[in-house]
Order: structure tokens, then sequence, then C-alpha cells
């Protein structure tokens, strides 16, 4: 009896115990599966909006949502890249108008370059502070946007990415404006030509330039995976992918729409005559923008020497998806910068 009470008294227990067993389990589950659902989750709407603003708290996400967090970082991507070639474009070519117009140069500011009305008489002191003035500006701007990045890293919203691309792009235009203005005979060719550079300075001085654009890149692709906003994006075995759709998709897609606006012929497009512009007119600009691929490359290459690291994530899932404002006013100042500077800003 005893022994037959023990046995059914330890199969009874292990049965219940079986039991409380499957039912923490189920219980695990449907917690698991409603936290990878969020049209199912037990947070409710104020819940989940609390959690996607706090960094310190924010909702599990699937690895299913990934393909369409990389599509949407893409177009984001894209939007600020263009903004970005707009608000960095306008303060040299300023800068260069204000002194040029000091000299009574007559100093046309136009979608792809600078000229000037008035070019006899040129002084070598006027050429050269005339033409060296976008690279003081450009620089300082890096330094600048550079400096806001690094404050805009561990905040949320739209700001990290823009001031992202705001310092790549001053910092190209101020470390990269070898290349593009000898090739071109625009900007630093300009100034070169005043100062009597010859053919191997000019040759040292792009090998330079380029080699200071591809080791930065070390530093450009940390910052690049810094700027993720979830964690799913920067995974160890997910990095590579993220940098082509944050960076390389975005460049290719900002470089043929800049391409695009500069091809267009807006009196043809208003009037419907005219004749289209020579893209050779703004070859300054696509050798400028080319020059994002050295930086792009760099990147892919530097990428292993960050394969261990970890990263921090400042999650903000409203970034995740697209960004319809800025994408539209990347659209719409794009048209409007190229319909502005047709005939030229006069100084």
């Amino acid at each position: 009896m005893l022994g037959f009470g023990s046995k059914s008294g330890k199969s009874s227990g292990s049965s219940q115990g079986g039991q409380r067993r499957r039912s923490k389990s189920r219980i695990d589950d449907r917690i698991d599966g409603d936290l990878y659902r969020a049209d199912e989750s037990r947070l409710g709407p104020e819940d989940k909006e609390r959690m996607v603003y706090n960094p310190g708290k924010s909702l599990k996400s699937s690895s299913k949502d990934v393909p369409f967090y990389l599509r949407n970082t893409a177009l984001n991507s894209f939007a600020f890249f263009v903004l970005g070639y707009l608000a960095v474009y306008f303060p040299g070519k300023i800068a260069s108008a204000v002194l040029a117009s000091l000299s009574n140069r007559g100093p046309v500011i136009f979608y792809h370059k600078i000229l000037f009305t008035n070019i006899t008489g040129w002084e070598s002191s006027d050429a050269i502070s005339i033409f060296s003035a976008p690279l003081v500006v450009n620089f300082l701007q890096f330094v600048l946007y550079l400096a806001l990045f690094q404050w805009t890293k561990q905040r949320e919203g739209p700001y990290r990415t823009f001031a992202f691309w705001l310092f790549l792009h001053s910092m190209m235009r101020a470390l990269g404006s070898v290349l593009p203005g000898i090739a071109a005979f625009e900007e630093f060719g300009y100034l070169a030509g005043w100062l009597y550079l010859n053919s191997s300075m000019v040759f040292g001085l792009s090998m330079l330039s380029a080699g200071i654009l591809f080791f930065l890149s070390a530093i450009w692709v940390l910052f690049a995976l810094e700027t993720a906003y979830s964690k799913h994006l920067v995974y160890k075995g997910q990095r590579l992918k993220y940098l082509h759709f944050f960076i390389g998709l975005p460049v290719l897609a900002g470089s043929l729409f800049i391409g695009l606006l500069h091809s267009l012929s807006v009196d043809f497009f208003l009037q419907g005559s005219g004749t289209m512009p020579r893209l050779g007119d703004s070859m300054h600009e696509m050798i400028y923008l080319a020059e994002f691929g050295i930086v792009y490359v760099a990147m892919m290459m530097f990428l292993p020497f960050y394969r261990e690291k970890e990263f921090i994530i400042v999650r903000d899932l409203r970034m995740l998806k697209p960004q319809k404002t800025w994408i539209l006013a990347a659209i719409v100042l794009g048209l409007a910068f190229r319909v502005f500077l047709d005939k030229g800003w006069f100084w």
C-alpha cells in the first residue's frame, strides 16, 4: 500500500508538474509571440507610443521587419543626401560672390558653378581670395556639422541622419575639392592656376586628397553604423547590407537625381522650347558626386574592423518609416534650386 501510494502520489505530482510546465511554456510562447506581433500585443497604443519615443524602453521587433527597415532607411537617406547637397552648395558660392562683388567682378551663381561678368584686370590677390574662400567656408562647415552630428548622435528624430550627410558633404567639398577642381578647371582649378602649381604638384595634391578621403572613411563607417535607429540594422551579420542601403543606394539615387536636375531644360519644361543643357558644363559637380564612390568603397573595406564591436543604438521606430515630409522637401527644393539658378543669381 505504501509503495502503491508513493507511486501514485509521485505519478500524480509528476502529472501536475508536467501540466504546469506545459502551461508555463504556452504562456511564455504566447508572451514572446505577442512581443513580435504588434497588432496582437498585450501592450496598449499608449504603451507602444511611449516605448517607441523612449530610447531606454523599446518594443521588440521581428527580424522579418528588417527588409522594410532597410528600404525605408534608403528612402530617408536619399532625402537627406539631396538636402545636404543643397545646404552645403550655397555657403561656399556665396562667400566667393561676396568677395567678387567687393572687386566689382559681377559674380553670378548658377546651379553648377559661379561665373563672373567682369573678367578683365584680375589681380592675383583678388583671384586667390575669391577662389580660396569656398574651401575655407566648406572646412568650417565640416567642423560645425561634425560637432552637430556628435551632439545629435544620442538623440531621436531625423536630425541625426541629416547632420551625418551635412558633415559628409562639407567634408567632400573641403577635402575632396582637388580632383573635380583640376578636371573641370573650376574652384580649386582656378586657385591652382593663379598659384602657378606645376603638374607634379597638382598630381601629388590629387593623390593626397583621394588618400585623405579614403582613410577618413575608416571613421565615417563607424559613424554610419551609429546612425542606425534599430539594433536589427547593425547586427554583426547585417552591417554590410545596412551600409548598402544607408550609403550606397542613397548616393547612387541622389547623384542620379541631381544629374537629372542638371540635364533638365527649364525653358523647355516651362515653355516647351529651348535647348538641353550639356552635362559637360556640370563636370565639377558630377566628379564631386562620383567621389562619394571612393568613400563608399573605402567604408566597405574598413567595415571588418568593426565586425565585433557592439553598438548601443538610440532607437526611434518612427525613423524606420518613410519620412514623407523630408522626401517631398528634397524633391521640391531640388527642383526649386534648379529653376531659381537656371538663369543665374546675379550679385
